[in-house]
């Protein structure tokens, strides 16, 4: 399949107004979603736009869609294609090739606009650029000083750019510490500080259940201990915490510890750090809210 999307691009516009009321996918469970969601960044890779190949060969395979976005096995990628073909979240070519409707409009869109924008600036309904104080003078050389204050144009280095008042103001500051004169007597304003981070602030309840961790941990793994790097993992819990209810969270925990090592998210069988808690919460949850579900 040949490519015809051109240089490929860094990101794609992301609409979570949109993707909540997409009924077809919100239908969906919740693997299914986050897996639809990972073949939406591999199909931003395709060619053409959209499409869900590699190096314009299609990407059919389950396990091959497996590999590629990780952390999943080929029957949970074949159980998910499933779920949203039923609900037709995605549409196939006659080859088979998976696409999404909505990647391939907005591509076709934004090729539209580019190769007639230009178009629209002689529309009458579109307003005309206003005149800018801050013009460059008719030689088209950037300067400072001039004509009408009675000093000579002093250049600035890189004279193809515009002038701005922070650039004014540094160029101010280097000829007073080399002795100049300010030309025309102009004062310009100081350039501002740059304001310092914020520093993020913690959840009440993380240290209370990075301690709760470290004491039940050696009830659920043979009697391994566990020791907590506090800074990281109270930082992580406050983020979980932000998500997920305390309680919440820590069923999520036990659930974790009780996995075995072949179960459907990679980790290591002696591996049930809060790190790996973080990197597999959202699995654990939608696993945890299936069994609610049923229970009802």
């Amino acid at each position: 399949m040949a490519s015809d999307n051109g240089n490929k691009k860094c990101w794609y516009p992301w609409y979570p107004g949109d993707w909540k009321r997409d009924t077809a996918v919100q239908n969906c469970p919740f693997y299914a979603k986050e897996i639809w969601r990972e073949m939406l960044d591999l199909m931003h890779d395709g060619e053409p736009y959209g499409f869900l190949t590699a190096g314009g060969r299609p990407i059919t395979d389950p396990g091959e869609i497996a590999s590629m976005i990780g952390g999943i096995t080929a029957k949970q990628v074949a159980r998910a294609l499933e779920e949203l073909g039923s609900r037709h979240v995605y549409s196939t070519t006659a080859d088979g090739v998976i696409f999404s409707r909505r990647m391939v409009k907005d591509e076709g869109l934004r090729k539209i606009r580019g190769d007639h924008g230009g178009e629209s600036c002689e529309h009458p309904d579109v307003p005309k650029r206003k005149a800018d104080k801050d013009t460059l003078p008719a030689d088209g050389k950037d300067t400072l000083g001039g004509p009408e204050d009675g000093t000579a144009r002093i250049p600035l280095r890189g004279c193809a750019q515009r002038p701005t008042r922070a650039r004014d103001a540094f160029a101010e500051s280097e000829r007073e510490c080399a002795g100049a004169p300010t030309p025309g007597g102009v004062t310009f304003a100081a350039v501002p500080k740059a304001k310092k981070k914020r520093e993020r602030k913690c959840h009440p309840e993380a240290h209370a259940f990075v301690e709760w961790f470290r004491v039940e941990y050696p009830n659920h793994r043979n009697g391994a201990p566990y020791l907590p790097a506090w800074a990281r993992d109270t930082q992580i819990a406050s983020d979980l915490l932000g998500l997920y209810a305390l309680e919440r969270l820590q069923k999520l925990t036990v659930m974790l510890w009780g996995a075995a090592g072949d179960t459907e998210w990679k980790t290591r069988d002696t591996d049930r750090s809060i790190p790996v808690l973080r990197a597999n919460a959202m699995l654990l949850d939608g696993i945890l809210r299936q069994h609610e579900r049923r229970a009802l």
